[in-house]
């Protein structure tokens, strides 16, 4: 890839600032190489056109850990990661914004490591912010993430959820 351009960078503010809606039908989930579980939803913007996705991926080691990525045109954009409570993250010197340590679930905004993004030339989600400890399980972190990224939900999409407890495949989770 070549240089992040100001183009790019104001596409994603433009992205991020308008009203988006998820599409009607949920997510199929499969697997990556890694053995990760993963699912996608296209994401439309306010002139109907889809050019994002919200993804999540869980490893079927920690089912009840999983993550959600907002991309646009390909490239994260805003991350929630649900982790262990004693889970302790530095948080880069740069992010001054951010609190120097992060523990337990968190969340990687888009205007916390954009003006990095545009210095480094790198599309790297690095600064991190904790999230509201209310936040535990997909059905809340997708509820949460939603509105923190302007995405308008509606009808089954606030309760969607997998069992943490089955593989999202078939079988039982850590076989």
């Amino acid at each position: 890839m070549g240089k992040i351009t100001q183009a790019e960078i104001l596409r994603v503010d433009e992205f991020l600032d308008c009203e988006k809606t998820l599409t009607e039908n949920e997510p199929t989930w499969g697997t990556l190489d890694n053995g990760r579980w993963f699912a996608s939803w296209p994401v439309r913007d306010d002139l109907g056109a889809t050019r994002g996705s919200l993804n999540f991926r869980v490893d079927p080691k920690y089912p009840e850990y999983p993550g959600l990525t907002l991309l646009f045109e390909g490239r994260s954009i805003s991350r929630v990661d649900l982790t262990p409570s004693h889970w302790v993250k530095r948080t880069p010197p740069w992010a001054i914004s951010c609190p120097p340590t992060v523990r337990g679930n968190h969340v990687h905004t888009w205007a916390d490591n954009r003006a990095r993004i545009a210095a480094i030339n790198k599309w790297n989600l690095q600064a991190r912010q904790p999230v509201p400890h209310a936040v535990k399980r997909v059905p809340q972190m997708l509820k949460w993430f939603a509105e923190h990224v302007k995405i308008r939900l509606s009808g089954n999409q606030f309760h969607f959820d997998f069992s943490p407890k089955r593989d999202l495949l078939g079988g039982e989770a850590g076989e």
